[in-house]
């Protein structure tokens, strides 16, 4: 596996540096992998949250501190390596507390986890109901049951009315197969309850109409 591993420079040239652009006043949205993926900067009175990581390519700590100069706090969506691979990059992060059913898919991704910063970085598990408070704008935390993964969380931002759904609502795929990367779970996957879960996860969203109008 480690010989597979391509250099930096070589990564960065297949998956671009990272993008930004201003969807509302204090709302970065940052694209990275040549526009395909991206992440997202939500800033408050007081602090600023980056909404996942990338796949530990780059350095997104320094690109994210020209952009804001409020103190950055980090979530992920999901504990998947194109939305968890940079966490190393910070000294904790807020991840589902379900995170180590995938924690094996973050070994799969593309940097060096062992070359960031912090790669014993400390974990502060999110649960279904908690709000994350960024000085005048509060983030609401919603958990999604096991479709797409099993640490789906879903958040609200109450005050400029959007829902961020990571990959379990997709433009161009729903992938809902087990992924994680766990050969105890993938034994045990059962197509049918995924639907299902699926289905409820979707119904958690469309229970949330009235509060969002980005869908993202």
């Amino acid at each position: 596996m480690d010989e597979m591993k391509m250099d930096q420079a070589q990564l960065e040239m297949i998956f671009g540096d990272y993008y930004k652009w201003q969807a509302k006043p204090g709302t970065w949205i940052i694209s990275f992998m040549n526009g395909t993926q991206y992440l997202y900067l939500l800033e408050g009175e007081e602090k600023a949250l980056l909404i996942d990581t990338g796949y530990a390519v780059g350095n997104l700590r320094k690109f994210v501190e020209k952009i804001t100069d409020r103190p950055i706090i980090v979530a992920n969506t999901h504990f998947h390596p194109d939305h968890s691979g940079g966490n190393g990059e910070w000294e904790e992060v807020m991840v589902s507390e379900d995170y180590e059913l995938d924690a094996p898919s973050v070994l799969t991704t593309m940097g060096d986890l062992d070359a960031l910063p912090f790669p014993e970085y400390k974990k502060i598990l999110l649960k279904d109901g908690d709000e994350i408070d960024l000085g005048g704008r509060i983030i609401k935390v919603f958990k999604a049951r096991n479709a797409h993964c099993h640490s789906h969380l879903y958040f609200l931002d109450t005050k400029e009315r959007m829902l961020l759904m990571g990959d379990e609502m997709d433009g161009w795929q729903v992938m809902m197969f087990e992924n994680s990367q766990n050969p105890v779970l993938e034994a045990e996957e059962d197509l049918d309850e995924k639907l299902m879960n699926y289905k409820y996860n979707l119904n958690l969203a469309k229970s949330l109409d009235s509060e969002y109008d980005w869908l993202l």
